[in-house]
């Protein structure tokens, strides 16, 4: 698909927070439950805060057109999914303005992309690995949720953060693939930020994976699937993969 393919689709694709999931339909749950969710949406919502910020620099730094356009839709998307986990947060009584960062790779991580100087370092950081190692972990919980039937509310807006971030990971691709053929040059430059921040979000992702099996959620399956599928991006690319193995 192209850039200005996934531009179209981006526009009539949009959703509201607060009219399009159902939050009236929020269901009892255990101590237990509570914390683990607390911790997910917190992550969640520093995850898409970062979502915001570098897709913003992106913007600013890349050139042609189709790419700002698409890059601008991105802005409404992250902007929404902020909302709606600090929505969440809140109706499981939560202050958003107290929500901390409980994963030391995952903040190394976020650290690490808010370093990066060029267009096509901070699409590599946030599209190429962040979009399709770090929405492995609204697949999980979504499957999850899905499985048992719990959790209306979260399983909702994860559904639709779902697709929104599956457009992203599109663009990444789409874009990367046509900027390093465009210029080889560079390619060992987008290697490097590929190859420091991968490992980081893998760490990530398996932080406290036992615990979140009060939710039945099963981490560390569906990150060696991701894993795999990401190699299979990278080598698509023209990346190195070599460490993943």
């Amino acid at each position: 698909m192209e850039v200005l393919e996934l531009y179209e689709t981006a526009k009539v694709s949009q959703w509201n927070a607060t009219r399009d999931i159902p939050w009236d339909r929020d269901e009892p749950m255990t101590a237990t439950e509570h914390e683990v969710l607390r911790g997910l949406l917190s992550n969640y919502h520093f995850g898409e805060m970062a979502g915001i910020e570098i897709p913003a620099f992106a913007l600013l730094k890349v050139k042609d057109r189709e790419a700002k356009l698409f890059l601008s839709t991105q802005q409404m998307d992250e902007a929404r999914h902020v909302e709606a986990f600090d929505l969440r947060l809140q109706q499981i009584g939560c202050d958003v303005k107290q929500v901390q960062m409980g994963n030391v790779a995952f903040s190394k991580a976020l650290a690490d992309l808010l370093t990066l100087e060029t267009a096509e370092e901070a699409i590599a950081g946030i599209h190429i690995v962040f979009e399709n190692l770090g929405s492995v972990a609204f697949r999980s919980h979504y499957r999850a949720l899905c499985k048992t039937g719990r959790d209306p509310v979260t399983r909702e807006i994860l559904k639709r953060v779902i697709a929104d971030e599956t457009r992203h990971e599109q663009f990444g691709r789409t874009w990367m693939k046509k900027f390093l053929e465009a210029n080889p040059e560079r390619l060992e430059v987008v290697d490097g930020v590929q190859k420091r921040i991968a490992p980081m979000m893998i760490e990530t992702l398996l932080h406290k994976s036992a615990k979140m099996k009060v939710w039945e959620i099963e981490r560390e399956e569906d990150v060696a699937s991701a894993v795999k599928k990401f190699t299979w991006i990278l080598d698509d690319l023209g990346l190195d993969s070599s460490y993943l193995n």
